[in-house]
């Protein structure tokens, strides 16, 4: 049997079953009577004035939300359907930011336009008070119409940190305890590490609810090896919370843990801490893994070495009358004045801008001085370069061109000797880069040869640390080696790469093992020239025969001195261990790598590589 539908029912039941909007309300369609559409609230957050409010406590800002008006309806200001922001999660709450400018300590404000037709854009601007209590909060809030009626789309938030500061760059803080991670592991071995961070800002930061800290991988490295799916790279098992909240000078710790690729070979890259609103800055902490079958250097990583590079002169001034040492430096990028002692952060310079150090003997103070205003400072002062590209430069006579270095640099009083220093504290590859020893035009084998002599007297000197431990650094760059910085480094590259060429690799003998000198680095003595052989340590400088066993005579018939003071022992060519020109002429007529001139100056030692 066939049935007829007539065309009115088809319309009927098609209105029936459309999908109405949320929100809509559909009149009943006929054929001889349609009502319009009811209008509908909608709205869209498209801009505000700050996602983070960092203020000092109980001071206040004014802030603003932007809301576009999606929906159909108009919004009005004023009359019996206003439209304004309220407190929300839950609504109408009481808020720790309320002042005596809100409507009510739930209303902020209303719009701001009398009117915001659909399409169009309303703003609703208000002010706000920090709480008296330091921490982090988060505000949320509601567009409404009326006294509570939401506006679907409408809500809005914002955080808000209250500490000492309003400067967001000192809210979050940290200084790792460890500024460089390596490890060596074999193919897809478990990598499980706790590191240490201490607080520096003034935000506490929390393991747990809003505000929380946590580690993971910081991006734009080198090799990714932290970067999680790559058949080649490190896989990051987890981003961990740290394990404890700190507050300001508080340490806390948190766990890498990690798997190495299953490929041999040597990545790069680096992890930092995450707070609310990114890495938290200082907290970045570089990585390199070495996946190898072959066994572990003895030493995690590569030392860092203070250089006293000199001690300006004591002066008075000639309107204070006070006596005073100190220096004028500036960089090539962003840096930090530290205090030494606690890392607190005294403040913050950039490019090309000249701070003052100096020791002020009058008073007995350390301070620095920005624009002519001076501040004194309880301990000595760290300028700490704010990456590893920032070149540091000292304006003293007393350096010449050689005034630029890498690393940090550190003033610091000298009771012991009445002295104060400018002290350079840096990677020992960095340092050994801007020897002063040897000069661009020596052959490759020899640079190597004095390099890693070099190196193994200065990590000798990092492990013992007697000769200048009352001064504060390990080395000098004058009397111990002669070290240059920076500016030598480009004049001479051949040195930094014959350090790289040799990176890590010392001289030990058994002789030298002590509980502080576990690896028996040698002191490895050299000298520019001999009379045709050179000097037993115990020939030169006494003590009992037997006290540097690989320090003994041995022919330099390539070594003779030219120079008549030289050929006398004087000027302190001492002719003990290596002789340099011995070395040189040796390697260039006999074609000896670097090893076997080590071998031959100092006597019954063992060759090895003690860091990545």
């Amino acid at each position: 049997m066939v049935f007829r539908i007539s065309g009115w029912l088809i319309t009927a039941v098609l209105t029936i079953l459309t999908v109405v909007p949320p929100g809509m309300v559909r009149a009943a369609t006929s054929t001889t009577n349609t009502k319009p559409a009811a209008k509908v609230d909608r709205a869209m957050l498209v801009n505000q004035s700050v996602r983070v409010v960092v203020l000092p406590p109980g001071r206040a800002v004014t802030v603003w939300f932007d809301f576009k008006n999606t929906g159909t309806a108009t919004w009005t200001k004023n009359g019996s359907h206003p439209v304004g922001l309220n407190t929300d999660d839950p609504s109408r709450r009481r808020s720790k930011f309320a002042t005596n400018t809100w409507r009510a300590f739930w209303r902020p404000n209303r719009i701001v336009e009398k009117n915001v037709k659909p399409g169009k854009v309303g703003r609703v601007r208000f002010a706000v008070r920090a709480p008296k209590k330091e921490g982090i909060f988060r505000e949320r809030f509601a567009l409404v119409r009326d006294q509570d009626t939401p506006i679907p789309g409408g809500q809005a938030e914002f955080v808000m940190v209250v500490g000492k500061t309003d400067d967001p760059g000192q809210v979050f803080q940290a200084l790792p305890k460890e500024r460089r991670l390596s490890f060596w592991v074999k193919p897809g071995e478990r990598i499980f590490r706790s590191i240490e961070f201490r607080n520096v800002g003034y935000a506490t930061w929390r393991n747990e609810g809003f505000g929380t800290v946590n580690l993971d991988r910081s991006t734009g490295n080198a090799t990714a090896a932290l970067s999680t799916g790559s058949a080649a790279a490190l896989t990051l098992q987890a981003t961990p919370l740290i394990t404890k909240s700190a507050g300001r000078r508080e340490s806390t710790t948190a766990t890498l843990d990690a798997v190495a690729p299953n490929t041999a070979g040597v990545y790069t890259d680096a992890i930092a801490l995450n707070g609310p609103f990114g890495v938290i800055s200082g907290s970045t902490v570089p990585i390199e893994i070495t996946v190898s079958e072959e066994p572990k250097p003895p030493l995690d990583s590569e030392p860092l070495i203070r250089v006293g590079v000199f001690a300006p002169a004591k002066k008075q001034n000639a309107v204070t009358k006070e006596y005073a040492a100190g220096v004028d430096v500036t960089a090539n990028g962003d840096y930090e004045i530290r205090q030494a002692d606690s890392n607190e952060l005294l403040a913050s310079r950039h490019d090309g801008q000249v701070t003052t150090v100096a020791y002020n003997y009058t008073q007995k103070t350390h301070l620095f001085s920005i624009d002519g205003t001076a501040v004194k400072v309880s301990a000595p002062i760290r300028l700490i370069p704010g990456s590893p590209d920032v070149i540091f430069e000292i304006k003293s006579s007393s350096l010449g061109t050689y005034n630029r270095f890498r690393g940090t640099l550190e003033i610091r009083y000298s009771s012991a000797t009445g002295k104060t220093w400018i002290i350079n504290e840096l990677p020992t590859e960095q340092y050994l880069a801007g020897l002063g020893e040897t000069g661009s035009s020596a052959p490759d084998e020899f640079v190597k040869t004095l390099v890693t002599a070099a190196r193994t007297y200065a990590l000798n000197k990092i492990f013992v640390g007697r000769k200048h431990a009352s001064e504060y650094y390990h080395i000098n760059s004058t009397t111990d080696q002669v070290y240059l910085g920076y500016n030598y480094e480009l004049k001479a590259p051949n040195i930094a790469a014959a350090a790289l060429a040799t990176r890590g690799i010392i001289v030990t003998h058994t002789s030298m093992v002590t509980e502080k000198n576990k690896l028996g680095v040698i002191v490895a003595a050299y000298s520019s020239c001999t009379d045709g052989r050179t000097r037993s340590y115990y020939e030169r400088w006494g003590g009992l025969p037997d006290d540097f066993p690989y320090l003994v005579s041995v022919p330099d018939p390539n070594g003779i001195c030219t120079n008549t003071r030289w050929l006398q022992g004087l000027d302190g060519n001492h002719m003990v261990g290596l002789s340099a020109t011995g070395a040189l002429r040796t390697i260039v007529k006999d074609g000896l790598t670097f090893d076997a001139m080590l071998r031959y100056y100092y006597s019954g030692v063992t060759i090895l590589r003690a860091y990545l």
